[in-house]
This record gives structure tokens, sequence and C-alpha cells, in this order.
């Protein structure tokens, strides 16, 4: 079995006493259909990102509008804030939603984002290791006994105390060894990015495993996060996915100037980024979901049999209007889902 979520497709409509409400509709037909999951991403200062800067927030509202389906952030720049309200936050979203969050967490690449909090970008992995490390002692033990390079809070009680025991639990997002390793350690599941292919998404996820082992704790969450976008026809998704794709791709070129990385690794995804004519046959092969129903299947049946996920979250990457959006995740959840239930 594999339990698939999506990226929250942002739709906001500044005009109505509801701005969200198209949003949520859909999230609303997910949980309907059986997704297993939404997720909300975490950005400061980039309103064209189709993120949110207060996820929780977000989440919190869409937590009363929905019953069953589990509410992740993914992913979330934990070293950027206090473990001590980012705990509060997440602990209030467990209790408004009777016990579905999970937090996804990363360590961010944004010069920007650093810069404007007064962090340190060079310092984000050990505070994201700090950080972690308070908030499940917290949630374990239901006070705050923390003394820390960057932060100490010394017999402080926590409040509110989150439904799940011992807290909601934690994925660490990136495909980094750094990140991997972190993920095993510290943390309750990995998630990768959508920009390696199947074969370093199969190794990826042999290395988290593997480093679960080696530390001596369970296994946890496999979730890979893929590209994705189904129609009727192949022509109607390529027409859908690709241009949608390479604005994608274009957007995270200048969000990630000057950091000294790139956010994937294919030439595939190079040329896609340097607006290059990519059919939709090459950038699903091993990299991506779209298709017709038959495609994304065949596609999913080698992710599954090769990378043996637990989850695939599908970042939905196709025209961003309400009722595209409801066709895809309706189409998706008839076709799909129950191939791998």
């Amino acid at each position: 079995m594999v339990r698939f979520g999506i990226t929250v497709p942002k739709i906001y409509d500044p005009s109505s006493r509801d701005p969200y409400a198209k949003t949520f509709e859909l999230c609303q037909m997910a949980e309907d259909l059986g997704y297993d999951f939404c997720s909300v991403g975490h950005h400061s200062f980039t309103p064209d990102g189709g993120t949110e800067s207060a996820p929780f927030v977000f989440l919190a509202a869409l937590a009363t509008r929905t019953s069953t389906i589990r509410l992740v952030t993914g992913i979330y720049l934990l070293p950027l804030h206090h473990p001590a309200a980012v705990a509060e936050q997440l602990a209030t979203l467990d209790v408004i939603s009777n016990g579905r969050a999970v937090m996804g967490v990363g360590v961010g690449y944004r010069d920007y984002e650093f810069d404007a909090f007064g962090v340190d970008i060079h310092q984000r992995g050990a505070r994201m290791n700090e950080a972690m490390t308070a908030i499940r002692s917290a949630f374990t033990e239901g006070r705050w006994n923390h003394a820390g390079k960057f932060w100490t809070l010394k017999d402080l009680p926590l409040q509110p105390t989150p439904i799940q025991n011992n807290g909601p639990p934690m994925w660490v997002g990136g495909s980094s060894d750094a990140a991997i390793k972190r993920a095993a350690t510290l943390g309750d599941g990995w998630m990768s990015d959508n920009m390696i292919n199947i074969d370093g998404e199969a190794e990826r996820a042999d290395f988290y495993r593997n480093a679960c082992k080696a530390a001596g704790r369970e296994v946890g969450e496999v979730c890979i996060l893929r590209t994705a976008w189904i129609s009727a026809t192949r022509k109607e998704a390529e027409d859908a996915v690709m241009p949608s794709m390479r604005a994608y791709l274009a957007h995270y070129t200048g969000a990630n100037a000057g950091s000294g990385t790139l956010p994937w690794e294919s030439d595939l995804m190079q040329r896609i980024a340097r607006q290059e004519h990519v059919p939709v046959e090459e950038f699903t092969r091993g990299q991506a979901l779209a298709g017709t129903p038959d495609d994304v299947i065949a596609e999913l049946e080698g992710w599954r049999d090769k990378v043996r996920p637990d989850s695939i979250e599908l970042m939905i990457t196709g025209p961003g209007d309400y009722d595209s959006l409801k066709r895809m995740i309706s189409l998706f959840g008839k076709d799909v889902l129950p191939q791998f239930s």
C-alpha cells in the first residue's frame, strides 16, 4: 500500500470574505477521495512562490473544515525560528485537528530569508539539530528543560500539550547526506524533493533506511515528492505541465541566485530551466508523473517497486484555476489511488 498526499494548490481571492474557500474545497475533495494528507510549504518574503509564510495558521483553518486528512508542513524552515514558538503552534494545530498534525522540517537555502531574520545561514544545520532535539524533549517530557548553544529554556511548562503521544511526527526534508542522517537520528521520517530521478531516489531512500539501522532506530516514513498532472490524454498533460514546470524552475533559479547551489541535479531539469522543449514522455521517464491515468499508474508502479515509499506527495504542476485542479485531483483520486490501496 502507498499513501498519497497533495501539496495544497493555493487559490487566493482577496475580494472574497472567505479568500481561501476554493483551496479548502479542493482539500475537502481530496479527503473525500481518500488522499492521506495535505502539505503546505513555508517561505517568507516570497509572495509569488505559492507557499505560506504562516503555515500553522493556514493548516489550523483547514483543520476546522476537514476531519481525517493529515495536515503536513512540507517543509517548515525550522532554523529561522525559536523552537518554543514553533512547538506551541504545532501543538495547537495538533489539538485543533484532533491529532492530525505532521511537521515536515528543513534547513532552508534562501539567503534573503536568513538575512531578514538575522540568522547566519552557515549555522542552519546546527540550529536545526538543536531545535529538533529541544522540541522532541518538550513533547516527550511535557516541559521545557533545554540548554544549548542557541536557546535556553529552564523548567518551563509546555502549553498546550499535543494530542499525539510524544507530539506530532517530524519528517526531515532534503536529499543531502546531512539531511538524511538528521532524518534517521532525530526525525520520524524522511521527505525527498522532486528533482531527483528514480535511480537517485532509490539510492537516497536506501541511504535513509541504512542510516536508521546504524543509529539503532526504527525506519520511519519514506515520503517522496513528485511533480504530477493527470489528464484524459497525453497531449493535454503535456500542454498543462510543461509550461508550468518551466515557470517553476525559472522561479527557483531566481530564488536561489547567489546561494551557490541548484535545486536540481539532472541535465533534464537544467534543460527545462533553460526553457528548452522537452516532450512529456521524456520528462516523466523516471522523473515525474504526467499523462493519462494508465501512464501515471505505470510510472508509479516503477517508483513503488524500486523506491518502496510509504507515501507520495503530489506537487500538482499545471493550470492553477479551480476547475482544472478539481479535475486533476478527482481523476487521480478515482482512477489511480485505488490501484495502490
